[in-house]
């Protein structure tokens, strides 16, 4: 079945030379943080996601594509076709694996990453050595760190120089404008282009700038509260093709309270309406970066993708994970005290909180799944996944129900920019690819089937076919097994 399926993909390939030939696809990758499989428009949500639907009605959504539950080991696996255990070392890149901006620069792109890094580990954040322009990006403008203040971030970077934010400073508007300063020098130097706009939204702390409209339309809206909200949202996952009828909605979780007896209904309220907001935000850059192709005239030969890193988190803040994110600094540039962790008297969204969004409301991120980030579930590891490529994808607004893994976008990346995956790289014997193609997805075709694996933080599962076994705790030795075909 292999040698069947490599034997179609050259076929394809070829097929798609007059295409691509004489002018190379661009690739924008567009990787969002902790948000849930249900959170955007077109696979079921209330949020208002224009620009990121406006990809999905001109490309493919993907229904059963899955990341690897955790923010960093998605990253290593994305950027490498690798799975995390292949490709790190500790939680940085190893040079046993080569990443997608070697791969694309060494074929002559030009490379940029806007926004998160988060592969340099955390207690190496100085060693330029583990940062993005020695792996292969000529430009990087962003965070070392995993998580951080929106309106401070630490370890924000321009290239290898720390540097401090301005006046009015919003760190999701800063990686749109990098962005959208890359996509039109890319535009004018006719050259192709990979660039990686790494979103830190809508990962805590909730922070949205003071006046943002979004977030009192966003409280009436989520007044009704998330019981409703998840039935809501299920109904439109079966209306817009995302879920089968013979669905179930998942049981609320055991740990969440029905929303009739919710305590401090104000901030819970609150915390959803700022998380909504923050993803609005996230969705008009995306429009200013879609904009920003279609001036250049490159939007309709630019493959476009769009995940999230894991499933929404459930993980409430704590002064330990929170200082630690601060830089050790728990006040503002001002000198305010910021106010870390779960606190009802304190409503989030100013620069003086940090804040999550709590298991409740993450629940509803990831209908219809249960559990959440970090859990090999799948709540934990299903992602949308949108490609957009007008020169390329044969049915658009199609939605592709085969199984896909994070490790599958570097070969596509490849194959569609017809670019060779070394066996060496810098006197290093690399290993071999662990994702397949999806490349045939493009026109509509299926993919082979193969047998899948997630492991992470004492979680681990195996896919093959509809079967999955997971675990909830490999050291208890508590393995479920499923028929997804009945029961995802």
């Amino acid at each position: 079945m292999k040698c069947f399926c490599s034997f179609l993909f050259w076929l394809l390939t070829l097929s798609t030379q007059v295409c691509v030939a004489s002018e190379r696809p661009n690739v924008l990758v567009i990787l969002v943080d902790d948000m849930g499989y249900s959170d955007i428009g077109c696979f079921g949500s209330e949020i208002n996601t224009p620009h990121i639907d406006r990809l999905a009605a001109s490309g493919i959504r993907y229904n059963q594509f899955y990341n690897t539950a955790k923010c960093y080991t998605t990253r290593a696996s994305l950027l490498t076709g690798l799975y995390h255990q292949n490709a790190l070392n500790g939680k940085s890149l190893n040079d046993r694996c080569v990443t997608l901006a070697e791969v694309l620069r060494d074929e002559g792109y030009q490379t940029g990453l806007s926004g998160k890094w988060h592969l340099s580990g955390q207690d190496d954040l100085e060693n330029e050595s583990l940062q993005p322009l020695a792996r292969g990006f000529d430009h990087f403008y962003g965070t070392v760190l995993g998580a951080g203040s929106y309106f401070d971030p630490y370890t924000l970077q321009r290239q290898n120089e720390r540097i401090e934010p301005g006046d009015g400073f919003y760190y999701t508007d800063a990686i749109t404008e990098n962005a959208v300063e890359r996509v039109e020098a890319y535009a004018r130097a006719k050259a192709p282009f990979f660039q990686y706009v790494a979103y830190t939204a809508p990962h805590w702390p909730m922070h949205i700038p003071g006046g943002d409209t979004a977030v009192a339309r966003y409280e009436e809206l989520y007044s009704k509260g998330w019981d409703v909200i998840r039935e809501e949202r299920f109904r439109k996952q079966v209306k817009v093709g995302i879920a089968d009828e013979s669905f179930r909605l998942s049981s609320r979780d055991e740990e969440v309270p029905a929303w009739a007896n919710v305590e401090n209904r104000t901030w819970e309220i609150r915390r959803m309406a700022v998380y909504a907001a923050m993803l609005e935000r996230v969705d008009q850059g995306v429009g200013q970066i879609l904009a920003s192709l279609d001036r250049g005239g490159i939007l309709d030969n630019t493959l476009v993708l769009f995940l999230s890193d894991n499933g929404g988190s459930q993980e409430d803040i704590s002064p330990k994970n929170g200082f630690n994110q601060l830089g050790g600094n728990a006040v503002t540039g001002d000198e305010q005290k910021i106010q870390i962790g779960r606190d009802p008297s304190v409503m989030p969204g100013p620069e003086t909180t940090f804040q999550g969004y709590g298991k409740g409301w993450a629940n509803a991120s990831n209908t219809p799944f249960r559990f959440f980030k970090i859990a090999s579930h799948e709540g934990g590891i299903a992602t949308p996944l949108i490609a957009h490529w007008p020169a390329g994808i044969k049915h658009p607004g199609s939605v592709y129900s085969q199984v896909g893994h994070v490790i599958d976008l570097m070969p596509t990346i490849l194959e569609t920019t017809q670019s060779v995956y070394p066996k060496n790289y810098q006197g290093n014997e690399i290993l071999p690819l662990d994702g397949e193609s999806l490349f045939s997805s493009f026109k509509g075709l299926p993919a082979c089937e193969r047998t899948l694996f997630w492991e992470y933080g004492n979680r681990a599962a195996i896919r093959s076919g509809d079967w999955k076994l997971v675990a909830t705790s490999m050291r208890d030795r508590n393995w479920e097994l499923y028929d997804l075909a009945r029961d995802r």
